[in-house]
């Protein structure tokens, strides 16, 4: 839907009684899907990872070894392993675009959304990152992210940059951190970790605390034996010229806020123009509470979803319209879409496919009873897709003409013009056919 525009009145600021200061607005878009994944079509370390808007491939990484999850449409990414420990943490790391996002004018943002279930979890962290085109190191999938020194020294998520949130289960606080690219010499193994679920973090630099974070207003202690469904919201947001807002939010199936923190860059060396402002990788982990002894914690994760509002995404900008259709009259629905091109249309009418409706405009040449029904469009470039508003078409009634102006008997001289008028109403509107009778 286009934005609705702040008044003028509102962006004029007096600096005195005689100067008078214009503040240009910058452009606020609707949010647009990016991507989205039941699980159903993910992979788990494949060699080429695909990746598509509704699917991707998925590292597993452990700082113990053992098998350490699974992935399937029925249950979701599954975050676990074989082993037992008191303390142990493990994460899933995936690009979700071969196009990354940028938030580069202030209103930008790109946001994270997953349900979520727990079992003997102290941890939840979460990321957006930029990965540079680089994917983690399959050699570190079942295992390894501890002090232990690694002989590979580029590649994998060395070179990661982004912003983690950190939730640890009971206590209330905010835990906000950059994560800038890995560097030095003799790095170990824990510097391929993203959202640092260990005490270890990633390590060269470690992480990076963004500036100032309230803690939240109630702590939350996550429920064991997926006793409870989360919904989990991450959020970035461009609110500055060399500033970001991070927020992360913890709510329940009925989405009552259970935890919520948020916090801007303010520390010198956590400002997007030392990390990034673009993004196009996600990470998720916990480690196992180690107050419930030698345990094996579980995270499964039954949906993901990415969106962006920036002007990079397809989206709708003017929406399409309720109508009534009159029979056999031509009758169209259009929409306006901006983002980069090409983009690409697809109507629907009834949640089915239209074949013949690929164009901004959607057009019946001659509707009938059956073109009666609800229409919407999806709008699609190669950074992500909006679906509009439903559109309504009714088809009036038809009905016979009738004659609500008749012609008037009139006297001219010969040789001046004639003229006779008459109008009719009718559903299709009425065509005309002038007689003449002697």
């Amino acid at each position: 839907m286009k934005p609705r525009p702040r008044s003028r009145h509102a962006l004029l600021r007096a600096a005195s009684l005689a100067t008078l200061t214009w503040i240009t607005p910058s452009a606020v878009f609707a949010a647009s899907t990016v991507f989205e994944t039941t699980f159903a079509a993910d992979t788990i370390h494949a060699d080429p990872a695909v990746i598509t808007p509704t699917s991707t491939n998925w590292y597993i990484l452990s700082s113990k070894d053992g098998t350490p999850s699974s992935v399937s449409g029925g249950g979701g990414l599954n975050l676990t392993y074989a082993v037992v420990s008191s303390a142990a943490g493990v994460e899933g790391i995936a690009r979700f675009t071969s196009n990354p996002l940028s938030l580069a004018n202030v209103g930008d943002s790109i946001s994270a959304r997953a349900t979520l279930y727990t079992d003997k979890i102290r941890y939840l962290s979460v990321g957006l990152y930029n990965s540079g085109g680089s994917n983690p190191l399959t050699t570190l999938r079942n295992g390894g992210l501890s002090g232990t020194p690694l002989t590979v020294t580029t590649g994998g998520t060395l070179a990661w940059k982004g912003y983690r949130g950190r939730l640890e289960t009971t206590l209330p606080g905010g835990n906000l951190a950059a994560r800038a690219a890995q560097v030095g010499t003799g790095l170990t193994q824990s510097a391929y970790d993203v959202v640092a679920t260990n005490n270890s973090d990633f390590s060269s630099p470690g992480p990076i605390s963004i500036g100032v974070v309230p803690a939240s207003a109630t702590a939350l202690t996550l429920a064991d034996a997926y006793g409870a469904e989360y919904r989990l919201a991450y959020t970035i947001t461009r609110t500055g010229a060399d500033a970001l807002t991070v927020s992360y939010t913890v709510s329940d199936s009925a989405d009552t806020v259970l935890y919520s923190t948020s916090g801007t860059t303010t520390t010198a060396a956590a400002l997007p123009s030392q990390i990034t402002d673009t993004f196009d990788a996600f990470a998720i982990g916990n480690r196992n509470d180690a107050t419930l002894g030698n345990s094996i914690s579980t995270l499964s994760i039954t949906k993901l979803t990415i969106t962006a509002s920036n002007s990079q995404v397809a989206r709708v900008v003017n929406q399409p319209l309720n109508q009534t259709w009159v029979p056999g009259v031509s009758g169209s629905l259009s929409v306006t879409a901006g983002g980069i091109e090409p983009l690409t249309y697809q109507w629907y009418k009834d949640n089915t496919l239209l074949p013949t409706g690929t164009a901004a405009t959607y057009t019946v040449a001659s509707p009938a009873e059956a073109d009666a029904g609800t229409y919407r469009v999806v709008v699609t470039n190669a950074y992500g897709t909006e679906t509009s508003v439903d559109a309504t078409v009714a088809i009036s009634a038809a009905t016979a003409p009738n004659l609500t102006t008749e012609p008037l008997t009139q006297s001219v001289n010969a040789g001046e013009p004639l003229t006779l008028t008459a109008t009719a109403t009718g559903a299709p509107t009425p065509s005309y056919q002038w007689s003449k009778f002697d």
